[in-house]
């Protein structure tokens, strides 16, 4: 007769579940649309900005590719928002383009390496927080 074997599947293992991609995926997807729809929220871009620190802490983990300044480009575009600075259009097609890029490479992805892309993203988010001065702590 065999042992059981005591090793048990870790709960980071597997693919994301639907409220967590309600979560990650579909809410900022909502959001987007509606500042591409010109409704300048600053809750719907952090929400925007956040799922593409995701995917930039995502990208790290991986070699680099061209996606990575995709996304880069266009989180720059979302923080040009953000200060009041309009967009032109072309940008914010890139801004829809790398954000549907984003949706299929975090999808492939599992939670392991999801949840550490969070957590740098969480991490990175947090230093440049504390990285600006006061002044501008106060006006974001």
């Amino acid at each position: 007769m065999r042992k059981r074997s005591r090793r048990k599947e870790s709960a980071k293992a597997g693919r994301l579940t639907p409220e967590e991609q309600v979560e990650l995926l579909i809410a900022p997807r909502v959001h987007l649309d509606l500042i591409l729809a010109r409704q300048r929220n600053t809750d719907y871009l952090r929400s925007v900005i956040g799922f593409f620190d995701i995917a930039i802490a995502l990208a790290a983990l991986s070699p680099p590719t061209q996606q990575t300044a995709n996304y880069e480009r266009a989180l720059a575009v979302l923080e040009t928002l953000a200060h009041g600075t309009a967009a032109a259009e072309a940008e914010l097609d890139l801004v829809r383009a790398s954000f549907n890029q984003a949706c299929l490479d975090i999808c492939r992805e599992d939670r392991r390496r999801l949840t550490k892309a969070m957590a740098s993203a969480r991490q990175q988010r947090a230093n440049d927080e504390f990285s600006r001065p006061e002044t501008a702590r106060k006006a974001a």
